[in-house]
């Protein structure tokens, strides 16, 4: 149990089938001695794992969330514009899309003509 939580909430109830509410969540007397002793507690600082090398990646992968949110604020500006520029213009909101040049999702086709 290493997930750096202060406690655990457990809901105890002698008879949880007959609560009158969250009987789902709540466990007996018996079942909390089953959490209890299959709890594995993990040692502090195991020996294989550096925790500066840990905190460097959850850094970099905070980092990367930050960039992630950037791109998808400037995203989401220009996707109101759109919705602006489309209701000052008196545009459906859902039109056909235009059509790129070439599908990046299908094969070019040889457009060059044999020789004979």
């Amino acid at each position: 149990m290493d997930l750096d939580y202060d406690g655990l909430m457990i809901e105890l109830h002698p008879d949880p089938d007959s609560t009158w509410s969250d009987a789902q969540q709540q466990v007996s007397a018996a079942s909390l001695q089953i959490i209890i002793e299959s709890l594995i507690l993990r040692q502090v600082k195991p020996e294989d794992i550096s925790y500066d090398t840990l905190e460097d990646l959850r850094f970099k992968i905070d980092k990367y969330d930050n960039e992630l949110l950037d791109i998808l604020q400037k995203r989401m500006e220009v996707a109101e514009s759109i919705g602006a520029y489309k209701k000052q213009t008196n545009r459906k909101p859902c039109e056909k899309q235009l059509k790129w040049p070439m599908k990046f999702d299908e094969p070019q086709r040889n457009t060059t003509k044999k020789m004979n």
